[in-house]
């Protein structure tokens, strides 16, 4: 399903630029959880690298696999944290970005 949505966004995207060359659209994300109990990450992790994805946020879990899986086309990749500890992690492991995640924010164990 990822794949046809990634279609749809580049095509939609791509028309609002085409009739738009002054203001064109700014990029677009994809969040995954890249835990390995995620069975669909490889999955939705190629599709994000055969379209190219602009800016691939991850969470649960700091992986330098998925990390050069993006760098490869020149993505870029944020990483969820929730404190100083993890952030430094996903910097060491090739995180172009944080996002500092708030004590409770849904599905997150911060504090």
């Amino acid at each position: 399903k990822l794949d046809e949505w990634l279609v749809r966004i580049k095509s939609e995207l791509a028309e609002h630029d085409a009739a738009h060359p002054d203001s064109p659209a700014a990029p677009f994300a994809v969040n995954q959880i890249v835990h390995r109990s995620n069975d669909r990450l490889m999955h939705d992790l190629e599709a994000c690298v055969k379209h190219e994805v602009p800016l691939v946020i991850t969470s649960l879990g700091a992986r330098e696999d998925v990390n050069q899986a993006i760098h490869s086309y020149g993505g870029l990749v944020f990483h969820d944290v929730i404190n100083n500890h993890f952030a430094k992690k996903a910097v060491q492991k090739g995180a172009d970005g944080i996002i500092a995640v708030a004590a409770g924010a849904g599905g997150h164990a911060g504090t």
